[in-house]
C-alpha cells in the first residue's frame, strides 16, 4: 500500500461575518504571488482555473445567500433536521452553516481528496462541528453516484457546481437526481457564465427542463456590482 500525502500548501485560519452577524470560521489557502493551490481547485474538466480568490468568493456568496434566506425570507426550517450533502467546490463552510442551522447530519464530497485534508476537515474542526454528525467522502467525478452508495439527501448544497464544461451537465444532473430525496431541494450557487469554461446557468436550466426531472427558480442574486453576479438557484423535483 502506498500512502500519498497532500501537497504542502500554506493555509491560514480565517473567518467571515455575514449580514446577520453570524460568523463562520474556515481554513483557506494562504495568498501568495505564485500560489501552488490554484491547481488544487481546477474544476472537473476545465483546462484552466479561476484564481483562488474567485473560487472562495463563490463560497462566501453562497453562505450569504443562505443567510439572507434565513433572515429576509424567514425560511428558518430550511435545514432543520435535514440530511445535507455538500458537493461542487467543497470547503465545509456551507456544511458548517447547515449544522449551525439544525441539520441532522452533513456529508461533504469533494472531487479532490487533497482539499478534504487541507481545508474541509480543518474548517470543520475550527467550528467544533460534532463528529457524529459529519461524514466525509471523496471520489472521482465519474464515480460519484457509485461512491454515495445509494444514499439520498434532503438538501444538496452545491457552490460553483456549474463551473464545468457544458458537456458535463448531464452527468451533474444525474448525480443530483440520484442523490436527492423525493421532497428534497438543491441549492446551486453559480455565475450566469464563466470565462474559463463553457458552463452557464441558462444551458443547465434548459437541460433540466428537457429532462423533466427538476423545476428551477432563482432564490437570490448577489448585490455586488459585477457583470456576472452569483445567483442561487433552487431545484425541486417536478411533480408529475
Amino acid at each position: 500500500m502506498v500512502i500519498t500525502k497532500p501537497a504542502a500548501i500554506p493555509t491560514v485560519p480565517s473567518e467571515v461575518r455575514l449580514n446577520s452577524n453570524r460568523t463562520l470560521r474556515y481554513v483557506a489557502p494562504f495568498p501568495t504571488e505564485n500560489s501552488t493551490s490554484d491547481a488544487l481547485f481546477k474544476r472537473i474538466r476545465s483546462s484552466e482555473s479561476q484564481s483562488d480568490s474567485e473560487n472562495w468568493e463563490g463560497i462566501m456568496e453562497m453562505c450569504q445567500a443562505i443567510d439572507d434566506i434565513f433572515e429576509i425570507d424567514k425560511d428558518t426550517e430550511l435545514m432543520a433536521d435535514k440530511s445535507v450533502l455538500e458537493i461542487g467546490f467543497c470547503t465545509g463552510l456551507p456544511s458548517v452553516f447547515a449544522l449551525d442551522s439544525g441539520a441532522s447530519e452533513v456529508t461533504i464530497h469533494p472531487w479532490n481528496p487533497a482539499s478534504l485534508e487541507l481545508f474541509v476537515k480543518p474548517t470543520m474542526r475550527r467550528n467544533k462541528a460534532p463528529k457524529n454528525r459529519c461524514k466525509f467522502n471523496t471520489s472521482t467525478f465519474s464515480s460519484t453516484i457509485r461512491s454515495l452508495g445509494g444514499k439520498k439527501f434532503d438538501v444538496i448544497l452545491a457552490p460553483e457546481l456549474l463551473y464545468v464544461d457544458e458537456a458535463d451537465f448531464e452527468a451533474i444532473h444525474d448525480i443530483l437526481d440520484a442523490a436527492l430525496t423525493p421532497n428534497g431541494i438543491v441549492l446551486i450557487c453559480s455565475r450566469p457564465y464563466y470565462a474559463n469554461c463553457s458552463g452557464n446557468i441558462p444551458a443547465f436550466l434548459e437541460l433540466c427542463k428537457l429532462k423533466g426531472t427538476f423545476d428551477a427558480h432563482f432564490k437570490w442574486t448577489s448585490s455586488k456590482t459585477d457583470p456576472a453576479p452569483h445567483k442561487l438557484i433552487q431545484l425541486t423535483r417536478t411533480i408529475r
